[in-house]
């Protein structure tokens, strides 16, 4: 029973709310790796499980360690508390869980061909805990309750820094959590160092989620990217990216950008010194938008566009409607 307005509102309880921030909390802690911790958490959870802990143990440097990796192909399933029934029907808990910055790193790589290591992150199942821990708010269930003991010794491990484990051949594979940065979007971002990073091993850069290379996000970073470099980045999100931080007047100089037309809605700017497949000269709308502190915002648009109005009508599909680019406020 959903007690006060906020939880009536939410549609889950403050205790989960709780452990969903907590989850969150734990997951962008700084680096660790705490073996013996994460052993004693692992082994209280064959326990509840009733099952025999392997006899080997083996640590690994992190998820694209070939000894994890082989593992993880080979069970395919990674040991996870899956296997424990769950009758929770709170699932907009759950979904709360995965919109929030508790939820792994590993879904960054998840389109890799290591995506059965993914399965193998300790928290891959936790929003099935915090599923069946709302559930346990209301009602009481044996299966429920021993899933939420195993549940909270893979935390407890997690806390210790376990990221990974696989168990295969009565042997289990152990292997650190990265330190993970984000931005206010829940998004893998650092203008710094490496956004998700092992001590002694794997290091991925991402900038608002994008995951870049890291001599192209070094480049980026210290604005030694060339204008004609970054244009020419394959890779469309990453070439946004590079686009905005390299900043659109530095893309205009190197180019030598000409403004040819200039109406009440914007500019308009050609790039003689590049030129698309067809021969065509880059033309890109220029205006200040408001809803970024009136920051310039760079658009390419048609090359035979003649007035910013006729771009944004076109950018706005609003041409074949027969309509006019005509906003009274912009936001």
């Amino acid at each position: 029973m959903l007690k006060t307005d906020a939880e009536k509102k939410r549609g889950f309880t403050d205790k989960t709310l709780a452990l969903i921030e907590e989850i969150g909390r734990v997951n962008l802690q700084s680096f660790r790796f705490e073996k013996e911790k994460i052993v004693e958490a692992l082994k209280k959870s064959y326990i509840f499980a009733e099952c025999k802990f392997p006899s080997e143990i083996i640590f690994c440097t992190d998820w694209t360690d070939k000894r994890l990796l082989s593992a993880a192909s080979s069970a395919f399933s990674a040991f996870t508390a899956s296997s424990a029934s769950s009758a929770s029907s709170a699932s907009r808990a759950a979904s709360a869980f995965s919109a929030s910055s508790a939820s792994s790193a590993s879904s960054a790589f998840s389109a890799s061909s290591a995506f059965s290591v993914f399965r193998a992150s300790i928290d891959y199942d936790f929003d099935y805990w915090v599923d069946d821990f709302e559930f346990l708010q209301h009602e009481k269930d044996k299966n429920s309750q021993k899933a939420d003991k195993i549940y909270r010794c893979f935390f407890d491990a997690r806390k210790a820094g376990c990221g990974y484990v696989v168990e295969w051949e009565d042997t289990i594979y152990i292997a650190p959590a990265p330190e993970v940065k984000i931005n206010e979007r829940n998004q893998f971002h650092s203008e710094t160092v490496a956004a998700i990073s092992w001590l002694e091993g794997l290091q991925a850069y991402f900038l608002n989620g994008i995951l870049l290379k890291k001599e192209l996000w070094k480049k980026i970073m210290d604005k030694s990217l060339p204008a004609k470099d970054a244009l020419a980045i394959e890779n469309q999100d990453q070439r946004a990216v590079a686009m905005r931080y390299l900043g659109g007047d530095k893309i205009l100089k190197e180019l030598k950008g000409e403004k040819f037309a200039e109406d009440e809605y914007g500019e308009l700017w050609r790039l003689r010194d590049l030129k698309d497949g067809n021969g065509n000269e880059y033309v890109y709308f220029r205006d200040a938008d408001p809803s970024k502190l009136n920051e310039m915002v760079y658009v390419r648009v048609a090359p035979t566009m003649k007035t910013p109005q006729e771009a944004m009508e076109r950018c706005y599909k609003l041409s074949r409607w027969k309509l006019d680019y005509k906003p009274s406020v912009r936001t």
